[in-house]
């Protein structure tokens, strides 16, 4: 008698976290807030309460690899219980509904998959607990989602889950994810916040539908990105994805983190096509950025590191930027090594506003200037090319530069272009500057001010080529 005295004893911490246990005479498995596991092994007797969970450990459900993908039929408050319900109960220690622990490859498609909406699986997601190294895999097939129209609303990832999920479409090319983004309140396709981390996207195209109303022009509150990553959330794409018509191809906000593998490509963007701020990072090696302005607003860069936010694109490709291909400004740090600048209406590589950034390597052909630092803009970039732009190769107001063996060759303007107290270095480069149309370079030696509202004075800059 004693023993058994005990034996329940020891099961009372156990049972005063339970709630809302199903009635059932089969082994019903839920989880409980004490970390283990318990299942009714007998069915409950809801008048005397009398029916004695059995207790197993972890390891055992792990073992037995366990998965309860819907909830339990008895609810809040509910009389067919073992333990009665309070309020107090249902507040502070009711479990999860659902939960999985072992690993699931799970469908989307347009009928007869276990999903046809990626709306309703991130719902899914969100509900679920996930116990244990488990991962959820979603494999979506060919085709268009929705198969008419486009979701209205966005992909909300909040929560620890996402570390486990991955999300695999069955290529760029083929697999298509539409998303409304017209007068939608700037709301994005891809949201991670609080913490969330998706382990890994890869395999789709994202569209942008409305939103864009042409060439450079944008309707209001149509702002949104197809990966828009906030409050130190986090996103892992692979190589094969696709964003089309989006104000942002991929936005990393007040810390959150954006890790792109080669090959992810943005096209037709507003503001920006890569843009990393405010705490933001985005590393994004060898990705591709085409086309990006904003005609009414002013706007329109393909990489960006702005108020700062930190940028990676090492090896990257820009092409048809309205103001700048790779850039920086007000505080933001970019490294763009080995990157190439093309057919921008702007400077190949910008820095400005005091933005900061490293360009070892690159190239910036086509563009409207090469390379161009203003405002305190400050760039350090050795071995650049800055080639058959329409107007000067290298263009520095009020900026800095310093780099050695950099080419200027068939510029429109001057291979150097120096005012307003600007700063620039070019070591041993002086033969590889080359037919500019108006010569090798030009250094503004500075403006007395004749009285003090005279607005021609300025500072005298200071140029070195060797």
């Amino acid at each position: 008698m004693l023993y058994a005295l005990a034996l329940f004893a020891t099961l009372i911490p156990t049972i005063a976290f339970a709630q809302s246990i199903p009635q059932t005479s089969s082994h019903t498995i839920i989880v409980g807030t004490s970390g283990v596991y318990r299942t009714t092994s007998a069915k409950t007797d809801a008048q005397n309460e009398k029916s004695i969970p059995q207790v197993i450990s972890e390891r055992e459900a792990f073992r037995s690899s366990i998965s309860v993908l819907t909830p339990p039929s008895t609810t809040k408050g509910g009389t067919s219980t073992v333990i009665p319900n309070t309020p107090e109960v249902d507040l502070y220690y009711s479990p999860r509904n659902w939960f999985s622990a072992r690993n699931l490859n799970l469908s989307m498609c347009a009928s007869g998959c276990t999903y046809s909406s990626i709306l309703d699986f991130a719902a899914w997601i969100n509900t679920i607990s996930i116990v244990g190294n488990y991962q959820i895999v979603l494999n979506i097939s060919a085709g268009t989602y929705p198969a008419s129209g486009s979701y209205t609303t966005y992909v909300d990832m909040h929560g620890p889950n996402w570390s486990r999920v991955q999300i695999i479409g069955a290529g760029s090319g083929s697999t298509v994810l539409n998303f409304n983004n017209l007068n939608n309140l700037n709301n994005p396709a891809f949201f991670a916040r609080d913490g969330a981390t998706l382990r890994f996207i890869n395999g789709l195209t994202i569209n942008g539908i409305g939103g864009r109303t042409g060439t450079h022009t944008w309707a209001n509150l149509s702002a949104g990105a197809a990966f828009s990553v906030q409050g130190n959330g986090a996103v892992h794409a692979g190589g094969d994805m696709i964003m089309n018509d989006w104000y942002y191809d991929v936005l990393a906000d007040m810390g959150g983190y954006f890790l792109g593998d080669a090959g992810v490509t943005g096209n037709r963007a507003g503001d920006a096509n890569f843009l990393a701020r405010h705490g933001g990072s985005i590393h994004c090696e060898r990705c591709a950025a085409n086309g990006a302005g904003d005609v009414t607003n002013n706007l329109g860069f393909n990489f960006l590191a702005e108020t700062g936010g930190h940028l990676w694109a090492d090896g990257s490709v820009a092409k048809g930027g309205l103001f700048g291909g790779f850039c920086a400004s007000a505080g933001g740090t970019a490294w763009y090594h080995n990157v190439t600048a093309t057919e921008g209406s702007g400077a190949g590589i910008f820095a400005f506003l005091g933005g900061i950034l490293f360009a070892d390597g690159s190239t910036s052909s086509g563009n409207l200037i090469g390379v161009k630092a203003i405002t305190n803009g400050k760039i350090t970039a050795s071995n650049v090319r800055s080639r058959n732009n329409i107007s000067d190769g290298y263009h520095i107001d009020h900026g800095y530069f310093e780099g050695y063996d950099d080419t200027a060759s068939g510029n429109g303007g001057y291979g150097a272009f120096i005012v307003d107290g600007a700063w620039a270095r070019f070591f041993k480069s002086s033969s590889l500057f080359e037919n500019n149309a108006k010569g090798k370079s030009f250094v503004d030696l500075g403006a007395a001010c004749s009285s003090t509202t005279d607005t021609d004075c300025h500072t005298a800059s200071s140029i070195l080529i060797n």
